[in-house]
Order: C-alpha cells, then structure tokens, then sequence
C-alpha cells in the first residue's frame, strides 16, 4: 500500500514537519478552531503522521493503522458482551470487522483522523452501560469533535440493554436531552466561527439532504453485506476461491461449534403457535405479535434489530455534504458511522434466525450460510486491497516518468496533464484531483521560490473549456478550478499506457500555433529530493 488522496494533505506533510511546525499546527487547530470544525481529528492526524514519519514513514503508518483499527474491533466485541452472549457477540463482531460498504478504510488519514472517532464512541457507550454516564458525555463529546458522523448515533446506545418501560422512557428523555445540548453548543461555536462547511449550508438543503440520506444510506450501508458477496461471485479468481474457501472452512468450524441453547419458554411459545384454538393464519399471527409472550432470545433479537435501525438512520443526518448512495470510491466515507449500527442490525437478525433454528433442530443449515457470506465478505477485501495496490502502482508509475520530463521547473511553473493515457481504479482514485499538492512532497523547492511548481489533471475535452490570449493559458483542471500561468512558463504533458510519454513545446487552438515552455535540460536545478521521493519514485527512474 501507498499514500492515497487525502493522505498527501495531511499525513505526507505531517512526516517531514518539524517538531515545531507540528505544535504551531495542533495549537492553531486547537485553540483557533480550525480544522473543518474537527480539532481532535486534524490534530490527531498531524500528531500519528509525524511520529510515523520519524520511525520511517510508510511502513510503520500501516502498522499503526492497523493496530488503531484492530483495538476498535475489539472494543466493539466487549461493547456487545455488555448485552449479548459470547456466540452471538462473536458473529456481531465479525459483521463490524468485515463490514464493506465504505471502501476507504485503509486510508492511513483513514486510520488516524476517523477511527478515532469510533474509539471515543465505543468507549462512551461502554461507559454509559456500566453506568458511569458523566464520563460517556465526555468521551462522545470527543467523537463529535474527531468525525461528526458517529455522534447521534450514541441516542440510541440506552436502549440496548434494560427493560423498555416507563423508567427507560425517562432515561431516553433524559439522554436526548444531554446529547442535543452538546451538540447544539459544538454547532453554535462552529456558526460562530465561520466554519465553512457549516456557515455554507442554506435552506432547505440543510433540512432535505439529511432527510435523503437518511433513507438512502442505510439501504446501501446494509445491503452491502449482500452486494459485495454478489460482487466476488461476478468477478472470481484463483486468489479469491483460495481466500474464499479456507475462510469458509474457519468460520464453519467456529460456528458449529457454537451452542445456542433454547429455553422452556421458546418451546412453549412454539406450540402456541403450532396449536392455537383457532388454527387460522390470523390466528397464528396474533400469537406471534403478542410482544410479551414472546421467548427472551425472540425479544432480545427484536431489540437489536430496532436498535441496529435506528443507529443506521442516526449516522447519516450530518452527512450533508457527500451522495448517501455512494458504493465506491471516496464518496463512500459517507458509510464511515453506519457500521455499528448495521453490525448490530445484522448480529440482530442472525440471533433471531440462529434460535429458531436450534429450535427446530437445523441450526447448521444457517450457520453453514453465515459462513459462506463472511467468507465472501473476506473475497471482498482482497478485490479492495488489489485495488489499493494497482492504484499505488499507478502512483508510481506516472510520478517516475513525469519527473524524468520535468528537469527545468522554476518558480511558478505550472505542469498541465493531458488525461488522455491516464488509468483509473475503481474504489479510490489514483492520479486525479490531488495532484496540485503532491510534487512539493517529491522536491524540496528553494524557500525564496512565491509560487511552487504544481501538477495539474486537465479534464478530457480541456481543449474545449480553454481560454487564451498572447500572454498565458487558461484551462480548467481535474477539480474544475482555472488555472492560469504565463505561456512562458507552462508545461504541457502527455500520456499514454499510465505514463507520461512526451512533452510538448507548442500548442495549437482554433488553428493558431502557441509557443510554450522549452524544454531546458540546461537549467541547474536548484532543488533536492522530497520526503516522498524515496517511495514515489521507482529505483529505475531514479537511476
């Protein structure tokens, strides 16, 4: 794995700060509200990046990455063991660890700045169960001020263990209460402060995109532990079968090992609806609707699964900014707070299945089915780090040739990409919108340089969208901003195959023939090799 899009605005820079630079970063975030309103998560990233940074970079990122995600796994599990058995919190918690509707997981900014979040969630709701509810108000506050998303959905964290009666009822109240006045605070101070992604929300946008996302998000957020399994049939290949098959003699073996045991009063609530005075279907129907005499496991399963939807609908509200709908690519961060309610609507739904199944003496047949789908769920995850690797490939790849036909940079120069040749993945994007801020990571420019040479992605019909005059080029990049530079000073590249091939030094439009930037190998280049370079650069290319 690699850096990947917003990893250079954050992590990469964070690497090669000084200790200094990193402290007047965290202070300004800190104590002037800066980073989108997300103090702990920007600081965090800047903090993690750097220390990374100084044991090597890369490598140990990832490991820490992993760990950070690892341990909210866990946490996870022991939040379910509060209210579930071992078995049924055991099959939650994998739904958790394998869950795949939001594909950008494996981002180290991923790892540092919104993991956290889950981690202050997790810690709060276990708080909250073991009856210590000041703390729990102060560690969710935490989650709010990491990644926003996860917040509302600690609402529904009193209902997963306890009577639902008249006390809960207050309890609930009560808990709304405290989580809405914190929330209300965080917002005020954010209005107050200007912070953009806020202040820039009108009416009715700010009331119908939650609505929409609300009934959109939990759909694909669910349904991806359908769809990925489709995913994986569609598109087998030998890693994946191997994958497949060896998970799914694993889980098989833990499963059946597993005892559900049912009770006297799942049987008897049985032979209720075998054998009800009026043998009609309505009949039986109304047995099964009386609530209370239900069985505790058949109670229990209803309670996670109104539970499960519930925190499904409540992590999509403060999704304002993102298409609730989004299956792949960067977008799909819009998932990042619906995996714990989704995990906990699964585990619910299985519990069900899996004691009315031991009730009838199957139980196999499900478990054997819960294992088949975990394991393509785990195919899923090799189709997503194939993924990751071939973008980093394409990383690489482009910034090694590019490199060796820019030997002339000066200060302003602008680098124009014709996409034409360019390749792209499916589920994060490879050289696209980030290219502006990833070449002062590769070079180290001279401090007096005003303006840094950038790179810049044009859109496929730039051509068309260009606008010029004798003096400079004007012409609308991959995030459909202008960019404008004097002729002199511009370089236009071209691609082909995922690199570049040729550079050009005149360009025609509307028949009219423009000089632009020579090629000047003379030119001592007075700049030396990045944090990056190391990482970015194939060996080859460096030679």
């Amino acid at each position: 794995f690699g850096f990947y899009e917003d990893d250079y605005t954050l992590v990469v820079p964070a690497m090669s700060s000084t200790l200094s630079e990193v402290w007047e970063f965290v202070s300004e975030v800190l104590f002037q509200s800066g980073g989108q309103g997300r103090p702990l998560q920007h600081s965090l990233i800047i903090i993690l990046a750097h220390v990374t940074g100084k044991l090597g970079g890369l490598g140990p990122s990832y490991v820490l990455g992993y760990l950070i995600v690892t341990i909210n796994c866990i946490l996870f599990y022991f939040l379910l063991r509060k209210v579930v058995d071992q078995n049924v919190a055991l099959i939650g918690a994998l739904a958790y660890v394998l869950y795949a509707a939001d594909t950008t997981q494996a981002f180290i900014y991923h790892a540092f700045g919104l993991q956290q979040s889950l981690t202050f969630f997790l810690l709060a709701s276990m708080a909250y169960l073991s009856g210590k509810k000041f703390i729990s108000y102060v560690l969710i506050l935490g989650s709010l001020l990491s990644y926003e998303t996860t917040y509302l959905v600690f609402l529904a964290v009193p209902l997963l263990r306890g009577a639902w009666n008249k006390n809960k009822a207050r309890e609930l109240i009560l808990h709304t209460i405290v989580v809405l006045a914190i929330f209300g605070s965080v917002v005020f101070f954010r209005y107050t402060t200007e912070e953009g992604r806020i202040s820039a929300l009108g009416f009715p946008e700010i009331l119908l995109n939650p609505l929409m996302h609300m009934i959109q998000g939990p759909l694909v957020s669910f349904g991806a532990f359908f769809y990925r399994p489709i995913q994986v049939l569609q598109n087998l290949t030998l890693e994946h079968i191997t994958v497949v098959i060896i998970s799914f003699a694993v889980f098989s073996y833990i499963f059946v090992r597993m005892r559900f045991e049912v009770g006297d009063d799942f049987a008897r609530f049985l032979e209720r609806l075998r054998y009800t005075q009026s043998p009609t279907f309505i009949a039986r129907v109304r047995v099964f609707l009386d609530y209370k005499s239900w069985p505790i496991h058949l109670r229990e399963s209803a309670r996670f699964i109104i539970v499960g939807v519930m925190m499904l609908i409540l992590a999509y509200p403060l999704t304002f900014t993102i298409r609730a709908y989004a299956i792949s690519g960067r977008d799909t961060r819009v998932h990042f707070g619906a995996i714990l309610g989704a995990s906990i609507l699964w585990m619910g739904i299985w519990y069900g299945i899996l004691f009315f199944s031991a009730a009838y003496r199957w139980r196999r047949v499900p478990l054997l089915i819960l294992a088949g789908m975990y394991a393509l769920l785990l195919g899923f995850g090799i189709t997503l780090q194939s993924d990751y690797q071939r973008s980093w490939t394409l990383q690489r790849k482009f910034w090694s040739s590019l490199v060796a036909y820019v030997p002339d940079l000066e200060d302003g120069t602008v680098i124009l990409v014709d996409p034409a040749g360019l390749e792209d993945t499916k589920y994060l994007d490879a050289n696209t919108w980030n290219l502006p801020v990833i070449l002062q990571h590769i070079y180290v420019f001279p401090e007096g340089w005003e303006d840094v040479p950038r790179a810049h992605r044009l859109l496929e019909d730039w051509r068309e969208r260009s606008l010029w005059n004798s003096r400079e080029i004007k012409a609308i990049d991959f995030k459909w901003e202008y960019v404008v530079a004097p002729w002199g000073n511009v370089i236009l590249l071209e691609t082909e195959d995922g690199r570049v091939v040729n550079r050009v030094e005149t360009i025609t439009i509307d028949g009219v023939e423009y000089a632009i930037k020579p090629f000047d190998v003379s030119l001592p280049a007075d700049y030396t090799e990045g944090f990056i370079y190391k990482d970015l650069i194939l060996s080859d290319s460096k030679k």
